[in-house]
């Protein structure tokens, strides 16, 4: 006989997304991304540890979070310092004893010189492949050696649709600036969805999932002319809104609604890479 499904109130779809009694490491925390992904998770009970680059920033943030009565422990760390990445690691760990969910967030670009690929300077190519992707694959590991033992937990990486199609330049050429979609971030973000992959086959024996989330265009400063443009190549017609539209995407992945999907890399991008 067939179990009958839990109806009552909606009680069973609220217990899937429950993070009541985990541990949830959010990687640049106090960014637009990293606050929403941290919002998420304590309104749905998980405890905090924020990694963050600034303590002052970050101990105001944890502020913010008492509302959802829930702990927070803030830990200063540098996405590209290996030992820094390890501590984070450990002091998460001593913290409450596991960790159940690590959100790699970290990342961003290297601007000390120009956009276009053939004048990028060598150092901000290897940065910016440094922050991206090696903190992530050094993240992977340590959080994932924890795991392991635990023989449970869930691993969120943050990608980009940069790393699954190739941008028309022209849009940003258009909206003038000097800016472009740069390929030395396109290679770090397609790097992380490829790591993904084998690092969920190599946890999946020992119950651990580990997934990406590649975000579109989001609404995080952009200019009008930008957001007029990239609108009218986005299938819904306009960019993500910054703070709002991700963090549902990173709980499903991070509680046990998400319990039977691994090595996934989920596009929330308005449509923009099925054109």
């Amino acid at each position: 006989m067939r179990k009958k499904a839990n109806t009552g109130k909606g009680l069973f779809m609220k217990e899937q997304f429950s993070l009541k009694g985990k541990v949830a490491v959010v990687t640049g925390a106090t960014g637009t991304f990293g606050g929403e992904f941290c919002r998420n998770f304590a309104e749905a009970g998980a405890d905090l540890v924020l990694a963050v680059r600034n303590r002052e920033k970050g101990e105001t943030f944890a502020e913010t979070l008492k509302q959802y009565n829930v702990d927070t422990k803030v830990v200063v760390w540098d996405a590209t310092d290996v030992e820094s990445i390890k501590n984070l690691a450990q002091e998460a760990l001593s913290w409450k004893g596991h960790i159940d969910v690590a959100m790699c967030n970290a990342g961003g670009n290297s601007n000390t010189s120009c956009h276009h690929f053939f004048d990028r300077s060598d150092f901000d190519i290897r940065r910016t492949v440094e922050t991206n992707l090696l903190s992530v694959l050094f993240c992977c590991r340590e959080f994932g050696r924890i795991m392991k033992e635990q023989k449970s937990g869930s691993i969120i990486n943050i990608a980009s649709i940069a790393g699954v199609v190739g941008r028309d330049r022209r849009m940003y050429h258009k909206a003038g600036g000097g800016f472009e979609n740069l390929i030395d971030y396109a290679a770090s973000k397609g790097g992380i969805i490829s790591a993904t992959r084998d690092m969920a086959a190599v946890l999946a024996p020992y119950g651990v999932r580990v997934n990406s989330i590649s975000p579109g265009g989001f609404d995080n400063g952009c200019t009008d002319i930008f957001q007029k443009l990239y609108g009218e190549d986005t299938p819904l017609g306009r960019m993500g809104k910054g703070g709002q539209e991700l963090g549902s995407a990173a709980l499903l992945l991070a509680s046990d609604a998400g319990s039977y999907i691994t090595g996934h890399n989920l596009v929330v991008d308005g449509g923009y890479t099925i054109w």
